[in-house]
């Protein structure tokens, strides 16, 4: 892919991935034809920032595992209030780094 649509992919999606994984998709991306450009732009990628604010607000429902897809430990949230709690105080902090690592699966899933 040429350089120019690689820095523009990486401006869009750098912060919504994996800091350390960076250099990771920079390398796919050079390598991927330049038919791929569209199919990785229009990728729908998870704000972690939203998402966090989700768990804190709405956690114990659920809804911030529900938006990852992880809709097994959704319903457990929902149906046991955050597990007491625990589970939610805890996917406070996890939930942004869940989202970047399914955000880089989903694009390297693509670039295939």
């Amino acid at each position: 892919m040429q350089q120019q649509k690689v820095d523009s992919l990486m401006f869009a999606l750098g912060r919504n991935i994996p800091q350390e994984r960076v250099y990771e998709l920079q390398q796919a991306l050079i390598n991927a034809p330049d038919e791929k450009y569209g199919i990785v732009a229009a990728i729908p990628t998870k704000d972690p920032l939203v998402v966090t604010l989700v768990s804190v607000f709405a956690g114990g429902l659920g809804i911030d595992r529900f938006l990852l897809g992880d809709i097994g430990l959704g319903v457990l949230k929902l149906l046991t209030a955050g597990v007491c709690g625990i589970m939610w105080f805890i996917d406070i902090f996890l939930v942004g780094k869940r989202a970047r690592e399914k955000n880089f699966a989903e694009i390297m899933m693509r670039l295939r």
